[in-house]
C-alpha cells in the first residue's frame, strides 16, 4: 500500500488470519483495521463465538463518513503508510454491513473525535445491556 498499489483479497488473507489467531489467544482485544468486506469480518471473527454466558464474540465498529470528510482526513495524515491515492480502491472494496451482520456497529464519524467516541461508547453500552 505504501507504494500506492491497492491490496486484493489474496494479499489480505494471511494478514486477516494472523489477526484472528492473535485475537483467539485471550479475550478482550481491540483491533483497529479496515475490515472492508463481509468476508474479511467473517475471517476476523472466526472462533470468537460467545461464551456460555452469552458474552464475548467479535464486534466491529464501522466509521461511516462523507467522502469529502474522509478525503480531508486521509490527505492530512503526513507520513501515513496509505497514500490518499488509494482512497478510491478502498471505497470500491467497502461492503456496508447488512441486517445479517448484527455485530457491526455503524457510527456517523463526520463529527469530531470526542463526539464520535461518545457515540461508540453509547452503542457499546447498549449492546452490553442487551447481553
Amino acid at each position: 500500500m505504501r507504494s500506492g498499489t491497492p491490496l486484493n483479497d489474496v494479499d489480505r488473507l494471511p494478514w486477516l488470519r494472523t489477526i484472528n489467531t492473535f485475537a483467539n489467544t485471550e479475550p478482550g482485544h481491540v483491533i483497529a483495521c479496515s475490515a472492508l468486506k463481509k468476508s474479511y469480518r467473517t475471517i476476523l471473527s472466526e472462533q470468537l463465538s460467545r461464551k456460555t454466558d452469552g458474552k464475548g464474540g467479535a464486534f466491529f465498529i464501522l466509521l461511516n463518513l462523507k467522502r469529502e470528510v474522509l478525503e480531508q482526513r486521509v490527505s492530512s495524515r503526513p507520513g501515513h503508510f496509505m497514500p490518499s491515492t488509494l482512497l478510491n480502491s478502498q471505497l470500491a472494496t467497502l461492503e456496508m454491513p447488512g441486517n445479517d451482520e448484527p455485530n457491526v456497529i455503524v457510527i456517523d464519524a463526520d463529527h469530531d473525535v470526542d463526539y464520535t467516541v461518545k457515540s461508540i461508547m453509547t452503542r457499546l453500552n447498549e449492546l452490553e445491556m442487551k447481553n
